[in-house]
């Protein structure tokens, strides 16, 4: 579903959509930049959910005076509903592997 926004809309679309989530959750207006699609494995805490491949979308923000290089990252996937996402934790361990952390609604889809 990532890949398709990516695929329909192009870069500046996929870019528009990180910022919506990232305000829609309560982290401020940003400039997104350094967006990456990625196929990778979701993995559940509960052990009676089995992984599940998911497209993964990487974004990094510009903040006003930080030179980040990218360290902070954030990672998301789609929702339950249309304009929702998910936020995404990377395992330590195995950077291909995550778990859901917060539920965002209210996300302009382009």
């Amino acid at each position: 579903m990532m890949r398709q926004w990516y695929y329909k809309g192009g870069m500046e679309a996929l870019r528009k959509f990180c910022q919506s989530a990232h305000k829609e959750a309560k982290m401020g207006e940003v400039t997104v930049r350094n967006i990456r699609t990625y196929p990778r494995t979701l993995n559940f805490r509960n052990k009676k959910y089995f992984p599940m491949r998911i497209d993964v979308v990487m974004y990094e923000i510009e903040e006003s005076g930080v030179d980040d290089h990218g360290e902070n990252p954030f990672f998301l996937t789609r929702g339950q509903k249309p304009d929702c996402v998910y936020y995404l934790i990377q395992w330590k361990s195995d950077p291909h592997r995550f778990y859901l952390t917060e539920h965002v609604c209210g996300v302009h889809v382009p």
